[in-house]
């Protein structure tokens, strides 16, 4: 009789055991997942600055306050689509050509390329800076479509692998710290300025 008490209690201890543990387990569950990055997210390496804005912007606005918003000399030069039949492009097919030897372009008819701004052809400014690169797409679409996919970017082995990658909109930001010094927080920055004042130069309050 006592066998069968011992029996019966170790039935109930467990079964209590099992219970509690069946209520348990999600939970920790849950919080391991939550603590674990999800590797099978294709966007996880972007940092979204803002998912919509800047609409519209001037892009020898966003070009010039590279400069003025990190104080640092970029000579970054852009590549702009003119839209204007006065104005020549500067977005040709021979300067594609050279810029594509140290970085991939967006095809620009699927991707809708209006223009790129980057420090690439001036080796002394990567050098001290790092390398700098932007694209603009003309909406907010093929730029995520373009980030989905993710490209490899700079030819160059060691920027590729320290490159942060930024969104705002339409435009996508690419900065490699390989320089002498690590500007990283000023180009976040300059990406946050961007957003608010993407149209002009003058000063950009918080």
């Amino acid at each position: 009789m006592r066998d069968r008490t011992r029996e019966v209690g170790v039935f109930a201890a467990g079964l209590v055991a099992g219970v509690v543990l069946a209520l348990l387990l999600p939970i920790v569950i849950s919080k391991i997942s939550g603590l674990v990055p999800d590797s099978d997210d294709p966007l996880d390496y972007v940092t979204v600055v803002d998912p919509t804005a800047p609409i519209s912007p001037r892009l020898s606005a966003v070009a010039k306050r590279l400069d003025l918003s990190t104080d640092v000399d970029w000579r970054a030069t852009l590549l702009e689509r003119s839209t204007v039949v006065s104005r020549r492009s500067t977005l040709t097919p021979a300067a594609l050509k050279a810029l594509k030897k140290s970085v991939t372009v967006p095809d620009a008819e699927q991707f809708e390329l209006l223009g790129v701004v980057s420090n690439l052809d001036s080796p002394k400014s990567v050098r001290t800076n790092g390398a700098f690169y932007m694209v603009a797409l003309s909406r907010q679409a093929p730029a995520e479509t373009w980030l989905r996919e993710d490209h490899r970017i700079f030819a160059d082995d060691a920027m590729e692998k320290t490159r942060v990658t930024y969104q705002a909109g339409a435009l996508i930001f690419y900065y490699a710290p390989v320089g002498t010094a690590d500007y990283s927080q000023a180009i976040r920055r300059y990406v946050g300025e961007v957003v608010r004042c993407p149209r002009d130069t003058s000063a950009c309050p918080e």
